[in-house]
């Protein structure tokens, strides 16, 4: 076998143990979007998967792909995600008025954008040239946790999509709160 066909083995056939094991964005998104869904049922804990969100992960991703991986792999892709977001939070810490590509979850921005930006960071340049792949499922994996008190007293929750103020604003749980409300 020559050394082109061992590349593009490795880099096609997902099964491979390859030192150069190259994620495929199908592979990679569904990898983050079963994480994402085990930090929602509570199987995360200090930006990491719990032992049954560990075990819960491999059963889904065989479900969906086929694929009987031992954990390291997974548990070395989701270093690189981690990797990848403290890179992109240095250079863009708030996020709020950046577009996403649908398809692809890179950052979707015109050419001035980022020439702004390469000028105040210049790390941008690696963001803008070598684009992170899934950014708002990164985001909702590795956002901040909080506490939130609702009619159950207080509940721990994982970003702030998940508080459950319905009707209530933070406003009304002050004044509800309150020793004249009582």
């Amino acid at each position: 076998m020559t050394k082109q066909q061992r590349s593009e083995q490795s880099t096609d056939d997902p099964t491979t143990d390859s030192k150069r094991f190259k994620w495929s964005p199908n592979l990679a998104r569904g990898h983050l979007e079963i994480c994402v869904e085990e930090k929602r049922k509570g199987n995360w804990q200090s930006k990491c998967l719990t032992e049954i969100g560990r075990m819960n992960l491999r059963a889904e991703y065989f479900n969906r792909f086929g694929l009987d991986w031992k954990y390291d792999k997974f548990r070395n892709r989701l270093d690189t995600v981690k990797r990848q977001h403290e890179s992109y939070k240095r250079v863009i810490p708030d996020s709020s008025a950046v577009r996403f590509c649908e398809q692809t979850g890179a950052i979707e921005m015109p050419f001035s954008w980022w020439e702004n930006l390469i000028k105040e960071k210049p790390e941008a340049k690696t963001l803008r040239n070598y684009p992170i792949r899934d950014i708002p499922l990164i985001e909702q994996l590795f956002s901040e946790e909080s506490i939130s008190v609702g009619d159950d007293g207080w509940q721990h929750h994982d970003g702030a999509s998940h508080l459950p103020f319905e009707g209530n604003s933070v406003e009304d749980i002050e004044l509800n709160t309150s020793p004249e409300a009582d």
